[in-house]
């Protein structure tokens, strides 16, 4: 068994839920519905996933016949033709699902980190009758339709490699919010003290760092190309346009945390550019 195929697709199967904290703001008394919302949805994610998986394996019981479609063939040989049927049509409005959401948080941080200067100020752009980020929304279907050619293996992993790295630093960011303003009005406060946090963010930030050492050599370098390219990407915009460079340090924003929590980890800061 490929260990870090296994977890990439494992983690790739249970991540996201991070993600609506982009539309809390648009959400009535977040901080009551998203751990109910999470609870639920995460109990039935993981319950039809295991649920899925066994059937698979009584059905498809040699680990090597498994490949892109078994689960169709699962359901074919477990109910037929419709039953079949009935997987790719619930199949395809999940992924209709799953991308409409994805473009609707995604799109939703790029307007926040335009907001903040990290980003050109074009996508932060509001439709003038709907009030959403299109600019952004346009830009996310673009790049998802060419990433679309790539392999599902690869794209997963890909994914996942940048997935986790961006959740590292969301970590990092949540720890230095802690320390830097523990009075802070919270829609949402984990309750626990300082070094329960520090244990409850060591935990998936330990995951974050296997997924990333188990990928593939190709993922590693598409992953360093990447992270590359978005350095110099930012770094460069900030020369342009140095008004952008001291407001979201300053800030008292995650997104200012979120800086603070990159200099521990860099040699220099983009305020010091």
């Amino acid at each position: 068994v490929d260990f870090g195929l296994f977890l990439t697709i494992l983690l790739w199967n249970t991540s996201g839920y991070d993600s609506l904290g982009a539309i809390a703001g648009e959400v009535e008394n977040p901080s009551v519905t998203f751990p109910r919302a999470l609870w639920a949805s995460m109990s039935l994610t993981i319950g039809l996933d295991v649920l899925v998986m066994c059937t698979g394996v009584v059905a498809v019981p040699d680990v090597a016949d498994w490949a892109d479609g078994t689960f169709y063939n699962v359901a074919l040989a477990v109910g037929g033709r419709w039953l079949a049927l009935a997987f790719i049509l619930g199949a395809a409005v999940s992924m209709v699902g799953l991308f409409n959401t994805m473009m609707c948080t995604t799109s939703h941080v790029m307007y926040g980190m335009a907001q903040v200067g990290t980003l050109p100020a074009v996508f932060g752009t509001l439709h003038p009758e709907h009030g959403t980020p299109y600019v952004a929304m346009v830009t996310l279907a673009f790049n998802s339709t060419i990433m679309s050619l790539m392999p599902f293996t690869a794209l997963a992993e890909s994914e996942m490699w940048f997935y986790a790295l961006s959740t590292i630093f969301k970590f990092l960011a949540l720890a230095q919010l802690r320390k830097k303003l523990p009075d802070m009005l919270r829609p949402y406060r984990i309750p626990v003290n300082d070094t329960g946090m520090m244990f409850f963010i060591s935990m998936p930030i330990s995951m974050c760092v296997l997924s990333i050492l188990t990928s593939s050599m190709q993922t590693h370098v598409f992953g360093f190309i990447g992270v590359s390219l978005s350095f110099v990407a930012y770094y460069s915009y900030m020369k342009i346009n140095p008004a952008k460079l001291d407001p979201p340090h300053k800030s008292k924003s995650t997104g200012g945390l979120l800086i603070d929590a990159l200099e521990t980890l860099l040699p220099s800061s983009p305020s010091k550019v």
